[in-house]
């Protein structure tokens, strides 16, 4: 609920305010009503307020020295004004000090709801982006004191992917060690969120989440780690349980190695399928992309496929200019950058290999069978 202040020198237009708008439905909260702009200031010194409900005319201090003087005490609070006719001066610059919005006597019902929940829709995006700040200054401020640890964490999860990849069974012992060394300082919320990332980034790069196979560090325990765990059995009670999820990717792996090989292979085919026309695509930059090795991608499209990477990229290619060639649309120079090469005379002998003979003679083969 967000929290307003009303304030008004005429009591019946407080009360008014205070009992007819239906304030909470609207997502706010009527902390207290001033008859002054002086009492309303005191409250504001030293009570949070979102929302200050003023008119502009008051005795002593008007609405508008009421809303300069708490902006500088709360400088994110927010203002509505109310006016009477014939005030458009005081009106203009109520806005200059940033007021939201104004009212006019005699107020409305509908009025004043339809200002506010306006306002409820400013504020909630105010504080989402708020929010959003807070948790990335909180993360920028770990990674700062935690960057050591971070690369360490990352080259160790690199080195288990590479292992993994090939069917290598890591060396629990030698791999605890750095790690236990790596997270020696650190606190256990800590540890249990660097033991998470890397299951969870391994999980996730082997896209095993299909199988079913229930993994504490990527899924709800390592949001419990704390309401399970007591005193000096914390860290040795994490490393068990991240050595069990370890367990558990390595049998997964060695359960689905032909659906891992073929979901990969796959990407790899539907990348080559829609990018054919990238003269900068590779073997290379597929990997990349997949966050695989370059070497293991090669392995794995081989197996899969009976042929090479490059040379399912040179297929594909070469029936798209077949394709593009019997359209008759296009010259030759244009199916060659349409295909992925930049040089024409590439092209022609790429297609020549992979046809026996060149484009303009496949044409003309083309167009004697249809005149047959």
């Amino acid at each position: 609920m967000y929290k307003v202040i009303i304030v008004d020198d005429d009591e019946l237009i407080r009360k008014g305010l205070e009992r007819v708008i239906r304030w909470e439905r609207m997502g706010f909260v009527v902390n207290g009503t001033f008859q002054s702009g002086m009492d309303a200031l005191e409250y504001v010194k030293s009570h949070p307020v979102d929302v200050i409900l003023t008119d502009i005319r008051m005795p002593q201090m008007s609405g508008l020295d009421l809303i300069e003087a708490a902006k500088g005490y709360r400088r994110d609070v927010k203002a509505v004004i109310i006016s009477g006719y014939g005030e458009f001066e005081l009106v203009k610059q109520a806005l200059v000090l940033k007021a939201e919005d104004y009212l006019l006597k005699p107020l409305g019902q509908e009025e004043v709801e339809a200002v506010f929940l306006k306002l409820k829709q400013s504020l909630d995006r105010e504080r989402q982006v708020s929010s959003e700040e807070d948790k990335s200054s909180w993360k920028r401020e770990k990674e700062r004191r935690y960057l050591k640890e971070w690369k360490a964490v990352e080259a160790l999860r690199k080195e288990m992917i590479v292992h993994l990849e090939n069917g290598r069974i890591i060396q629990n012992d030698r791999q605890m060690k750095e790690l236990d060394q790596i997270l020696s300082s650190c606190k256990g919320e800590d540890t249990a969120q660097f033991y998470s990332h890397i299951i969870t980034r391994l999980v996730e790069y082997f896209d095993l989440d299909h199988d079913g196979t229930l993994y504490w560090f990527a899924g709800s325990g390592k949001q419990e780690w704390d309401q399970q765990m007591d005193g000096e059995q914390q860290p040795e009670r994490l490393k068990e349980q991240f050595w069990q999820d370890m367990d558990s990717i390595q049998k997964s792996l060695r359960n689905h190695s032909d659906h891992m090989r073929n979901l990969l292979t796959g990407k790899a085919k539907s990348m080559i399928e829609a990018e054919y026309g990238d003269e900068s695509l590779s073997l290379a930059s597929v990997a990349n992309r997949l966050n695989i090795s370059y070497g293991y991608l090669s392995t794995i499209f081989t197996k899969a496929e009976g042929h090479s990477f490059k040379a399912h990229l040179v297929m594909v290619r070469m029936e798209k200019a077949r394709l593009l060639l019997l359209s008759r649309k296009y010259r030759i120079y244009e199916i060659a950058q349409m295909t992925g090469y930049k040089n024409p005379r590439y092209f022609t002998d790429a297609f020549k290999k992979y046809y026996h003979c060149s484009p303009a003679d496949y044409i003309a083969r083309f167009r004697g069978k249809e005149e047959m």
